[in-house]
């Protein structure tokens, strides 16, 4: 049996689909945290109250049985063709009954009484984000060309949602939680003009349905299918099975397919430009990141922008301060103050390095509403003076305090001074002041600390990335054992402060490279200077032996008997005579 889901995916990315399809592997840990179960709170605004409800694996028997009851049904499982879905509300439409059953009444018995096939139905989807776009349309295409084999037929459509204006005050209220509509948005936020059931139309009127689910069934019935790179790869997360896909493991450092950001990379791939050193310069986008990864490779590895570099460090005020939070997303606003996919912060970590080489290290860890706590403890230990160095800033720590202040105002003038100190040491490899071809087209923290330190730090602990602290930190929510909360804790903590010590130990490897360079220069620049004048001793030697040639005259036959006469003769001879001159004779 396959699911609508399963053709979606083929659709998407065949690889992706038969993947998924034969359940190779598990997905990501869910991004956003669930405080309450979506659906029941979907239900409670949609305000349905004894209506039948469809069970896992219902056969299509029971499904029939329940909409013969007229009321329609939440979850119902549907088939056609061999493909299943299941449609999360259904009801018949019974304000139009009356017209409806006077368009039925030419094929039906006046007598006979009005069946569940006669009703023109509206489906309702409840999406679990504040901004549903067109990406919908093809499962609620789908959906109703299943339910049309069934002789169902879906008039309506409408959708909710979240809704990104609310704020949580007391209790969490569904009816203000979400959004009921009949349009989709665009990702600008702003809605179409056309409904849901003109883009329903439209698409099915654009789209051979029909062949694309036999196209795709082919696909799942084979054992496996070809890889091909795609937006889907890595938006708008990593998938699962990247790797199976395109074992970059086995890729050299200076792979052309490591090149960021570029469209065209698996093209030069296939045209043999395989290496960053041979990328096409009319096939790249040009960004100053990709110049460097270019420059990397053709200077034996390593590019650096020294005097950007430095520029940078120089605008660094002490004390140092490195700082980096630990965040849960919440789709549904846990408390007061949150709107919906909200964050929480939990976790900081400082180390304060001052001009004299001491550190001082603050960390701070809560589970439950700890935002207030959090708020006050970073403010009581970081300094009042000196640059706030962070990693991803504009999307992470500075974000995360923009936030806070706006939870809570009172704390606003606090929270952005530390803002406007803020430096984000992540520029410094974003935009190519520096590379290392064993980046491998990668910046994040880790892999920066692992270029600059000798040992892997990150590799020794429990929680090795922020997915992990994600986990770590949710499954110390739902326990109620006092030792594992603990563990947990510890270990969250020792993970985040790996984190501003990574800032610490880049930063310090940055400098020694810079420094190295410094020392290296002197005696790169007497060794040209040498060579230089080498090159000019021996062009003036040249020049000389060229002017020598042209000065002398060639000798005529007379002039060179008498020299010949002159040098074969013996000094003490007295026959030998001087040659006369013009005067003499």
């Amino acid at each position: 049996m396959i699911h609508a889901s399963d053709l979606i995916n083929v659709w998407h990315c065949p690889r992706l689909g038969c993947n998924i399809h034969q359940h190779k592997k598990g997905q990501h840990e869910p991004f956003a945290n669930l405080i309450a179960p979506f659906f029941d709170l979907a239900k409670e605004k949609v305000k349905v109250e004894n209506i039948p409800q469809g069970r896992l694996n219902d056969p299509m028997e029971r499904t029939v049985e329940l909409l013969k009851q007229k009321k329609g049904g939440i979850r119902l499982r549907f088939e056609r063709d061999g493909i299943r879905t299941k449609v999360p509300f259904l009801f018949p439409i019974y304000e139009e009954e009356e017209s409806t059953f006077q368009e039925s009444k030419k094929k039906t018995s006046k007598k006979r009484k009005k069946r569940y096939e006669d009703f023109d139905y509206e489906a309702i989807y409840p999406i679990l984000s504040a901004n549903p776009t067109e990406i919908l349309i093809e499962m609620m295409a789908l959906d109703q060309w299943i339910l049309e084999g069934m002789g169902i037929h879906v008039k309506k459509h409408k959708i909710v949602y979240l809704n990104r204006e609310y704020v949580r005050n007391g209790d969490l209220n569904p009816d203000e939680l979400f959004i009921e509509g009949r349009h989709l948005l665009r990702k600008s936020g702003t809605p179409y003009e056309k409904t849901i059931d003109d883009q329903i139309a439209e698409y099915l009127s654009e789209n051979d349905l029909e062949k694309k689910i036999r196209q795709a069934k082919q696909v799942l019935n084979e054992e496996d299918a070809v890889p091909v790179r795609n937006r889907h790869c890595l938006a708008p997360r990593r998938c699962a099975y990247y790797n199976d896909c395109f074992n970059e493991d086995s890729l050299d450092d200076s792979s052309i397919l490591f090149l960021s950001s570029a469209s065209k990379r698996a093209q030069m791939f296939e045209e043999g430009k395989d290496t960053l050193a041979k990328a096409d310069p009319y096939q790249i986008e040009g960004s100053p990141l990709q110049f460097s990864q270019v420059m990397a490779d053709r200077n034996g590895g390593v590019f650096l922008d020294a005097r950007a570099a430095e520029n940078w460090i120089a605008s660094l005020a002490w004390p140092r301060i490195y700082l980096d939070f630990e965040w849960d997303t919440f789709a549904f606003p846990p408390y007061d103050r949150m709107i919906p996919y909200d964050v929480l912060c939990f976790e900081f970590s400082m180390h304060v390095e001052n001009e004299d080489g001491t550190i001082r290290h603050t960390g701070f860890f809560k589970h439950g509403d700890g935002r207030k706590e959090f708020i006050e403890t970073l403010l009581k230990n970081i300094p009042e003076h000196g640059s706030v160095i962070v990693y991803n800033m504009e999307g992470a720590e500075k974000l995360r305090l923009i936030q806070l202040a706006r939870q809570f105002p009172e704390y606003e003038e606090q929270l952005n001074e530390i803002c406007s100190r803020m430096l984000d040491l992540s520029v410094l490899f974003e935009k190519g002041i520096y590379y290392d071809i064993r980046q491998r087209g990668h910046y994040s923290l880790k892999t920066m600390m692992n270029l600059f330190s000798d040992q892997d730090g990150y590799s020794k602990l429990p929680v090795k990335n922020g997915l992990d602290a994600i986990e770590a930190y949710r499954r110390l929510c739902a326990s109620h054992d006092e030792a594992e909360r603990n563990s947990l804790a510890k270990r969250i903590d020792t993970y985040c402060a790996m984190d501003t010590e990574a800032e610490m130990i880049i930063l310090h490897g940055l400098q020694d490279k810079l420094a190295d360079l410094k020392n290296t220069k002197p005696a790169k620049k007497k060794k040209a200077k040498e060579q230089a004048l080498k090159q000019t001793e021996s062009t003036k030697i040249h020049r000389r032996k060229r002017k020598s040639k042209k000065r002398v005259k060639p000798a005529s036959p007379k002039d060179n008997d008498q020299e010949t006469a002159v040098l074969n003769s013996d000094p003490e001879d007295p026959s030998r005579t001087k040659p006369k001159t013009r005067n003499e004779e």
